[in-house]
């Protein structure tokens, strides 16, 4: 449970007008190179915010070109739950049809935990440590 805590924290760290404000852009330098974490609001409820985050990497050949999730933020639990991965939307399903899919049971949490590590590099490296909002 401690990813999901993490993450709702580290997630209002790097954008925490986001309960007013639609989309922002975070940044961070490694080699010399920015790399932007864009985070858009895409449906907001009563008890729970709906984030897409994308981040385009400049990679060659046919490595993936950008990381998408979508992201639950549950505000009266402050936890923060992965979706969707790069259109892969399954996660919830038991682990009795994920087998049946060739998936493993944990992809769910190692999902999560990924969403934690990409989010630990960007508040470790932020350029700007306001994100910028548009």
């Amino acid at each position: 449970m401690w990813v999901y805590e993490k993450n709702f924290i580290i997630l209002n760290d790097l954008c925490p007008d986001l309960d007013v404000e639609n989309e922002c852009i975070c940044a961070c330098s490694e080699g010399g190179k920015d790399h932007l974490l864009h985070i858009k609001v895409i449906e907001r409820c009563a008890y729970t915010t709906t984030l897409r985050l994308k981040q385009n990497l400049m990679l060659p050949g046919k490595y993936i070109q950008k990381l998408v999730m979508y992201i639950r933020l549950y505000h009266d639990a402050q936890v923060a739950e992965v979706i969707n991965y790069q259109g892969f939307s399954c996660l919830f399903e038991k682990c009795g049809s994920l087998k049946k899919q060739g998936m493993v049971c944990n992809d769910k949490r190692q999902t999560n935990i990924l969403l934690h590590d990409w989010l630990s590099i960007f508040i470790s490296r932020n350029i700007n440590k306001k994100a910028e909002y548009v």
